[in-house]
């Protein structure tokens, strides 16, 4: 990996959807279903979804944009679920990243109730290996 890597992953946790239709709703993406302890309101169980958006090396704002308004349509009838939209991103050696929202970006996810998660992980430099011991 010569360039950073921008990875979006959005997990909804909910109570009050049957996860096999909720899955149909995100035809075409990466979907996991798994069931995690006390989300709502220290309730016993709640299933969830984690649905990978993909990788980019950068994090378009047209991209976001489309992911963030198809969330919303998505999850319009909706009535009870939690969300995290997380992003890793993978840095190499001396590469500085960016990553900002626009007001539209911010105002869609407060529309959603979603939390961010942003992780940064600096990869080891590969360079250090070349040229080294024989």
């Amino acid at each position: 990996m010569t360039e950073n890597e921008y990875h979006l992953l959005v997990y909804i946790f909910t109570e009050e959807v049957n996860i096999p239709n909720f899955i149909g709703l995100f035809e075409g993406y990466d979907v996991i279903p798994f069931r995690r302890r006390g989300m709502f309101n220290n309730s016993n169980n709640s299933d969830g979804l984690s649905i990978d958006l993909g990788s980019f090396d950068h994090l378009p704002e047209q991209e976001l944009d489309n992911i963030l308004q198809f969330l919303s349509q998505k999850l319009i009838n909706v009535p009870n679920y939690n969300m995290e939209i997380s992003i890793p991103v993978y840095i190499t050696p001396n590469n500085r990243p960016a990553l900002s929202f626009t007001k539209k970006q911010i105002d869609l996810m407060s529309k959603l109730k979603a939390s961010l998660d942003i992780d940064l992980y600096v990869l080891p430099d590969d360079s250090q290996d070349e040229g080294g011991e024989a």
